[in-house]
Formats: structure tokens, C-alpha cells, sequence
């Protein structure tokens, strides 16, 4: 799993086949294509790392499917959604969009910067995408 960070120009990935599995990131020059820097989370496996990775539009925060997020800069646990999620989406607004199943229904949860809940809707079906469309948010 991987998502790409162009304001920080880090790609950030982990590994499911290794263990303990951790996040980590790699700075790419993007004149060379060269790796310049590189960095993990200090936790070696003391946090559940699943699909999806997320990274907000300012490349502050990363969203795991754990609904852990870390601090983009050091990879440090930055707070949880309380349980795990299906798919997200980061707004420019700093708002996060995310989908979970349940019971066979699709929750869909936008949640302000601070992770503030502000609105809940639910679907019938199982989530499998949430992009942004010109007239506003896909949910498939």
C-alpha cells in the first residue's frame, strides 16, 4: 500500500508481508527521481498497519485503516477514529470523509480537521469507493 505526499514529496507505504509491520515513508527528488531521505514510525508493530493509507491534502496527517492517524512529519500516532475504516478521503478544507461498513450498510462520516463529527449518513451496501467528483463527493 502506498499514497504520495506532494507538498512534503514523500511516498509513504508499509509492508503487509513483514512483521512486526510498520509505516514508513521515502523522500523522492522529483528533478532525479532519487530517494534522498527515508523514516518509519517509532512503534514496531505496536499499532495495527491495514488499507487504506490516506494522506491529508497539507501532508499533515496519514490515516490508516486501523482509524489511527500519525503526524505526517515524524510519523508519530496523532489520535484514532475509534475504529477502523473502509475508505477516506481527505477534503482541501482539512475535513476527512470516511466510509465503514456495518451490517451490511455503508456509513458515511464527515469529521472536521479536529475530527469533529459533523454529519452521518448511511447507504445500503458494502463501500468500495470515495472520490471527489466536480459537483462533490462519488460514493461507490
Amino acid at each position: 500500500m502506498y499514497a504520495w505526499d506532494s507538498v512534503q514529496e514523500r511516498v509513504y507505504f508499509f509492508d503487509d508481508g513483514t512483521s512486526p509491520n510498520d509505516l514508513h515513508w521515502e523522500q523522492i527528488d522529483q528533478t532525479t527521481g532519487l530517494i534522498t531521505d527515508e523514516g518509519e514510525s517509532p512503534y514496531h508493530g505496536d499499532y495495527t498497519i491495514m488499507p487504506p493509507l490516506e494522506v491529508s491534502q497539507d501532508g499533515g496527517k496519514i490515516l490508516l485503516g486501523s482509524g489511527d492517524i500519525y503526524s505526517g512529519s515524524d510519523l508519530t500516532w496523532a489520535g484514532s477514529l475509534g475504529g477502523a475504516i473502509a475508505q477516506a478521503l481527505w477534503l482541501p478544507s482539512g475535513d476527512l470523509v470516511t466510509l465503514t461498513e456495518t451490517s451490511g450498510q455503508t456509513r458515511l462520516q464527515r469529521l472536521s480537521s479536529d475530527l469533529v463529527l459533523l454529519e452521518e449518513l448511511y447507504f445500503d451496501g458494502t463501500p468500495q469507493a470515495i472520490l471527489s467528483g466536480a459537483n462533490g463527493l462519488i460514493v461507490a
